[in-house]
């Protein structure tokens, strides 16, 4: 059922994409193919370049986020995910964020910390983490 959702999905991005001829709309096509095929690292790439082309649009931000629900050790994908879930990123308005987003993105600094090889990397993003935690306690 959810295979079938995703299909049509797909589907319907390939569509709007042809439809449109938008480089953002075709990348988010390719992103929702690829995901189809399970290959969630091209998927996550095709998510990034479109946000790179359009920052201000959601969509591709909302697809990178379920690629780290299918691929959660995917560094790229938490960390985008923790960058829209704690409000911080500089192209869009998030608005307040809730105790349970900022522990949510704690959470996925951590585990972007923990898939990083390099230990400046390492360090900054535990250190966003520990942000994150202070800011739900706060919230």
């Amino acid at each position: 059922m959810v295979q079938q959702r995703d299909r049509e999905v797909a589907e319907e991005a390939a569509q709007q994409a042809a439809e449109t001829g938008d480089a953002c709309d075709e990348l988010l096509a390719e992103g929702a193919r690829y995901a189809l095929k399970e290959d969630y690292r091209r998927s996550a790439k095709a998510y990034r370049e479109a946000i790179a082309l359009r920052p201000d649009e959601p969509a591709p931000y909302y697809n990178l986020g379920r690629a780290v629900m299918a691929a959660p050790d995917h560094l790229g994908a938490n960390l985008m995910r923790a960058t829209v879930l704690n409000g911080q990123h500089a192209s869009w308005e998030a608005g307040p964020r809730s105790a349970a987003e900022f522990r949510e993105a704690a959470a996925h600094f951590d585990r972007a910390a923990a898939l990083c090889p390099a230990l400046a990397l390492k360090a900054d993003y535990a250190s966003n983490a520990a942000w994150c935690r202070r800011l739900a306690e706060a919230t």
